[in-house]
């Protein structure tokens, strides 16, 4: 037997050269490593293979660390300061993925936000999908519309105007009783395209972007849609067709803010909604992500109220209201406490008599909760969920496993007996039918939307954001629970309260009525008694600026609070689990730099930490 050769005698393979690109041949690459303290670009060699296609902006596979790793290419270069460099493995997709503007844009957000780039990527990119591709490789070209023109109120033609002379103005239009916010829109993006400007238009949710669609085909335009309820393959064709210039409107929800193109006028509709915050990390907002590319574009945007964050740029006469003369409308209150009182009743009669009501409520169903009539404890199923009324003949069942309680006895002092907490639509529709015997009611909420009525007397009971439209208006607006919503836990709770009821008073018909459930002093109530003012918004801010809350100063939440030092221009409050801390927006790098310390030592520490930078709610948990 002869002995094992220890030493291989065969000859040694000689590593074979790769032929690299003739020219800046170094490829820097943003790669996708999982790592938070990682986010930096790499230097890559360029195979002469994929020369003419691994362009900055390109999506490659690259190996890293033992495995093939996704990566972008951030820019090409003649010479690096590393040696034996790793070449790319592979070009993912001819088509430059990133435009020079949108890998501007990302950097620009990721700085602001304190975010990763590929958690930016990841917001801003649909999945690519291969036969999306082809199709936008395919895709024909679109006819230039011919447009009649349209007649604009002089502010709104102004900004138009100023957009197509190549400025980049910034404004603001406000929902007006008597119009219809769509239409409005469709003029004024009509005009736009009609002189040659490329329009991008965000709303909060698929439904609006939905009708919108529809109106502005019908009016003879090409529009590219992005939203996250469209196939894989028709959503990554419309990202990659957006940019073309004979594709003048792109309508999308928050993620189209990242559409491809070179967009002249940005219009963002409502940007108070809760839907336009992205609850992946870092949190970014559209607001931000809107302000932050319209630097160098223009930017409309349509609310029903002035949100307290505009009011700086109002001020300074950065950005200006196109209809600052909104009609007073005639507003009723009471103060006795009632949740319906006579005067309502009243309003309600008057205006039934030649038109539709609208009345708007905080909760949808019947009986949202039932506290023990004797101890006011909250009536609890033996799961621990609360017990609800789904309607007037209904047990009490759970609203998390659906057991109904026939035989229920508190906890607390064994009484059987309950008592409503809050009231729903379901309820009130009950309440109001009996009330107007011979008067449809009709339910419009989240389960059960009605998105059109025609102008015959009814009564219809809506939570916010499911209010039907009425062609000619409203003739009259009950606004219910205001004391309920005025008094939720939330810093941003008269704010919102505020966007809510000014949203259904602009569904309002001109000359219609109003019934508000808060008292006349209220600065709810304010505010809709005087819709021209700034007053009361400038006084809440220098309150907010009073005592450090944003959006009066810059602000962000970690979770836990930091155990070490903080710079000396951040405040700090909260708990051992969550700190809220804010400083000057003069001193927002500082806290930048802060968080992005901490983020990258607990990466390498491999703990636990999440941060929001300018979260939408700083009374929010972030996970």
């Amino acid at each position: 037997m002869e002995p094992l050769e220890l030493i291989s005698t065969a000859p040694k393979r000689r590593r074979t050269v790769l032929p690299v690109a003739s020219q800046a041949p170094i490829a820097s690459i943003l790669v996708d490593t999982g790592v938070v303290h990682l986010d930096q670009p790499f230097d890559y060699l360029v195979p002469a293979k994929w020369d003419a296609v691994a362009l900055p902006g390109t999506l490659v596979r690259v190996p890293f660390s033992g495995r093939l790793c996704d990566g972008v290419i951030i820019e090409r270069s003649e010479a690096s300061l590393h040696q034996s460099l790793k070449a790319i493995s592979s070009v993912t997709s001819p088509i430059p993925i990133l435009t020079g503007e949108l890998l501007h844009l990302i950097e620009r957000c990721r700085e602001f936000y304190v975010g990763t780039f590929w958690d930016l990527f990841r917001s801003a990119v649909p999945p690519r999908h291969a036969r999306g591709e082809k199709d936008a490789l395919s895709f024909p070209g679109s006819e230039t519309p011919e447009l009649e023109p349209r007649v604009l109120p002089n502010r709104v033609e102004s900004f138009v105007a100023a957009a197509v002379a190549g400025k980049t103005p910034h404004a603001m239009l406000l929902n007006q009783q008597g119009q219809i916010q769509h239409l409005i829109l469709l003029d004024a993006i009509s005009e736009m395209v009609r002189r040659g400007l490329k329009v991008l238009l965000i709303y909060p949710d698929q439904r609006d972007v939905e009708i919108a669609e529809k109106l502005v085909n019908d009016a003879g335009m090409y529009t590219s849609i992005l939203h996250s309820g469209l196939s894989p393959q028709l959503r990554y064709r419309n990202y990659l067709i957006s940019e073309r210039n004979d594709v003048p409107v792109t309508i999308g929800t928050r993620g189209a803010l990242f559409a491809r193109g070179k967009y002249d006028v940005i219009v963002l509709v409502d940007e108070e909604d809760y839907a336009f915050q992205e609850p992946r990390t870092p949190g970014w907002g559209a607001a931000g992500i809107a302000g932050i590319r319209s630097a160098a574009t223009g930017l409309l945007t349509v609310v029903p109220a002035i949100p307290l964050s505009r009011l700086r740029e109002l001020n300074a006469g950065e950005m200006h209201i196109l209809n600052p003369e909104i009609p007073r409308p005639r507003v009723h209150t009471d103060n006795s406490g009632v949740r319906i009182p006579t005067i309502a009743w009243n309003v309600m009669r008057k205006a039934l008599k030649s038109g539709p009501v609208l009345v708007t409520v905080a909760r949808k169903g019947h009986t949202p909760g039932l506290l023990c009539h004797s101890c006011r404890n909250r009536a609890l199923c033996s799961c621990g969920g609360p017990l609800v009324l789904i309607s007037s003949s209904a047990v009490p069942s759970c609203s998390l496993c659906d057991r109904v309680s026939i035989d229920w006895r508190c906890g607390e002092c064994q009484d059987q007996r309950l008592r409503p907490l809050g009231i729903g639509s379901e309820r009130t529709v009950e309440e109001l039918g009996k009330a107007f015997p011979g008067i449809p009611v009709q339910s419009s909420t989240a389960d059960k939307r009605i998105e059109d009525l025609d102008d015959s007397p009814r009564i219809v009971v809506a939570t916010s954001g499911c209010e039907p439209t009425v062609k000619v208006g409203y003739q009259a607006v009950v606004l219910l629970d205001g004391e309920f919503l005025a008094a939720r836990a939330e810093l941003d709770a008269l704010q919102d309260l505020r966007r809510r009821w000014k949203f259904s008073v602009s569904l309002l018909k001109e000359g219609g009525e109003v019934f508000a459930s808060l008292p006349d002093a209220h600065p709810v109530v304010k505010s809709l008694l005087m819709p021209n003012s700034l007053e009361f918004l400038n006084r809440e801010l220098a309150e907010r600026r009073e005592l450090q809350l944003p959006p009066a100063v810059a602000s962000a939440v970690m979770s836990p609070s930091p155990s070490g030092e903080i710079p000396e221009a951040v405040r700090i409050l909260g708990t051992a689990d969550r700190a809220v801390l804010t400083c000057e927006w003069e001193a927002a790098p500082v806290l930048r730099e802060y968080l992005r310390s901490e983020r990258d030592a607990a990466s390498l520490a491999k703990r636990k930490f999440s941060f929001r930078f300018a979260p939408f709610r700083i009374d929010e948990r972030v996970q």
